[in-house]
Parts: structure tokens; C-alpha cells; sequence
């Protein structure tokens, strides 16, 4: 999807401005930077997601609301995040993908209760974005 229409919803020049302010925009860097968030704190986020807030959504809601406002949370929380690095338009275009994610994640933790499953499509997903922030900021 991003090849057919990410460049018209993101704004390249804004991506490598925020990389160039925190440090990110050097390869060594950015690399070092994506194999953490994909083997660190995307576990961190399915502990803290699915492993604690399902597991409060379940105390309070049935298993499937539970599911959807995991879920819902799981999104308002990268829409902070997201915010800072696009404009409103790709953010709530990526805020639906991130709920579905979220919804997908939290129902493999409810059916295998384990958090592993999650981690890894969680990983995957991970990589996918990296991969894409590395063509737009690297060509």
C-alpha cells in the first residue's frame, strides 16, 4: 500500500528532519535503533497491551469488548507518537491499521494466552515499517 499511495499521505522531508533531531538519520544508527524497537519494545508492548491491559479489559468487559478497547487504547497511544512524525491525514490512515493490529493481537493473546504469537506478527510489522522508513530516508 505505501508504494501505491504512501508518498501522497507522508511527507519524506518531515521523516528525515525528525531522524536527523534524535539522532536517527545515519544507517549504523537507524539500524541499530529498528532492532530495537523490533526485539525490545515490541515485546515490552505486548506484555504492557495484551498481557496487562487485556487482561484489566477482561476483568471489566466480556472477552470481545475487551479485545476492542485494548485495541482502542492501543491506537490513542501511537497516535500521540505518530503525530509527531506525520500530518493528521497519515496518521489517522495509519491509527486504523494500528487498531486492527492491536484488535488482532489482543484476540491471539485471549485464544493462546501467551503474548509470543502477538510478538511475532508484532515483529513483522515492525520490520515492514523500518524497512519502508529506510527507503524514504535512504533511498
Amino acid at each position: 500500500a505505501y508504494f501505491l499511495v504512501g508518498g501522497f499521505f507522508l511527507d519524506k522531508s518531515i521523516l528525515i528532519e525528525k531522524m536527523n533531531e534524535i539522532g536517527l538519520a545515519l544507517p549504523t544508527r537507524y539500524i541499530a535503533g529498528a532492532l530495537y524497537w523490533i526485539c525490545v519494545n515490541s515485546i515490552l508492548e505486548e506484555y504492557v497491551w495484551r498481557w496487562f491491559v487485556v487482561r484489566q479489559c477482561e476483568s471489566v468487559f466480556k472477552p470481545v469488548a475487551a479485545i476492542v478497547a485494548s485495541a482502542l487504547f492501543f491506537m490513542l497511544h501511537h497516535i500521540v507518537a505518530m503525530k509527531v512524525y506525520m500530518g493528521w491525514d497519515a496518521t489517522l490512515i495509519c491509527s486504523a491499521g494500528i487498531f486492527i493490529g492491536g484488535a488482532l493481537w489482543s484476540w491471539m493473546y485471549v485464544k493462546y494466552e501467551s503474548i509470543w504469537p502477538g510478538y511475532l506478527s508484532h515483529a513483522i510489522v515492525d520490520m515492514c515499517i523500518f524497512g519502508i522508513g529506510a527507503i524514504m530516508i535512504f533511498g
